[in-house]
């Protein structure tokens, strides 16, 4: 009896878990990001695959869309990478993390190579303000770049997307300074294809496949070379020369 009880009691806790795990909108690795973005493809779900991905991706996107006249739909639906072409999760491996920007190599099936994809660990800012003296904290969030303002009355409130980590917490502490009530919402990992394009990605380090390939490079610059002494080759110097050109004379005009 004891045994059914348990049984039932873990069978709960895995659906739970599962149904916990579908419902997720947000990666807490970016390993675990690419696995959402996977899914998101072949579930053909737009919106969950633009969720998985940075806000300079987004922009990206919007740009490719308009200079080839495509549907911006078309743009995302493979997720900006070749590898959810494959018909199961591809091999994931080589996680590396360095403060907000971390990659994972990625086995492409189609091309039959590792395919390293930058993540981002992303998040918005929003806040409120309420009060008559809103000098001080319009001042603040006007310094912001791209921080979506409103104002109302003695309200201000607004939002910055797209933002790291780190960035959205320094954020924070300068309009809590100022009298704000702020939060950080919507923290996860995400695709930042977009940001390797803006140069503003910063790699965490080499890739497994690019450290495999400089070992290689590097063993084979140490190969030793064959040390051949050739003093006593006998070379055959009897090789039929071509004729030389016969030599005219000048005949002096009298």
């Amino acid at each position: 009896m004891m045994k059914n009880f348990l049984y039932i009691v873990f069978l709960c806790l895995a659906l739970l878990a599962t149904n916990c795990s579908k419902n997720k909108t947000t990666a807490d690795s970016p390993t675990e990001a690419y696995q959402m973005l996977y899914r998101a493809v072949k579930a053909k779900d737009i919106e969950a695959i633009k969720n998985m991905c940075t806000q300079s991706t987004h922009k990206l996107a919007e740009f490719q869309a308009q200079l080839h006249k495509r549907p911006l739909e078309e743009v995302f639906k493979n997720g900006f990478t070749e590898t959810t072409y494959a018909s199961s999760m591809p091999k994931i491996r080589d996680e590396r993390i360095n403060g907000d920007f971390g990659a994972v190599e990625v086995w492409n099936e189609k091309r039959r190579i590792w395919e390293d994809l930058p993540f981002i660990r992303e998040a918005t800012v929003s806040f409120e303000f309420i009060g008559d003296d809103k000098a001080k904290i319009l001042e603040v969030t006007k310094s912001i770049p791209e921080m979506e303002i409103k104002e109302e009355n003695n309200k201000v409130s607004g939002t910055k997307k797209g933002v790291t980590l780190s960035e959205a917490e320094e954020i924070k502490a300068k309009l809590t300074e100022a009298g704000a009530n702020a939060k950080i919402e919507n923290v996860g990992w995400r695709l930042a294809v977009g940001d390797v394009f803006r140069g503003t990605y910063k790699s965490p380090g080499k890739s497994q496949s690019q450290l495999e390939r400089e070992a290689a490079n590097l063993a084979i610059e140490q190969q030793p070379v064959a040390n051949i002494d050739t003093t006593n080759v006998n070379v055959n110097t009897n090789v039929p020369q071509p004729p030389k050109p016969s030599k005219t004379t000048k005949k002096e005009g009298k």
